[in-house]
C-alpha cells in the first residue's frame, strides 16, 4: 500500500509484522524473487505527469 502524501509503503509479508518503508529504505521481498528496489523507486513510478 502505497502513501502519497507521506511517501512512505507499508510492505506486508507472509507470517510477518508489517514494515514502514520509505526513501532510500529497500523493500522487503520473499527470498526467492530477486528485486532489490527502493520505495523511493516505486513512488516515483505512481507519481501522475501533469
Amino acid at each position: 500500500m502505497a502513501n502519497r502524501s507521506r511517501r512512505s509503503i507499508l510492505a506486508f509479508l507472509p507470517n510477518q509484522q508489517p514494515q514502514f518503508c520509505e526513501g532510500s529504505d529497500v523493500l522487503p521481498v520473499p527470498e526467492i524473487i530477486p528485486l532489490n528496489i527502493t520505495a523511493e523507486q516505486v513512488l516515483s513510478w505512481l507519481r501522475v505527469q501533469q
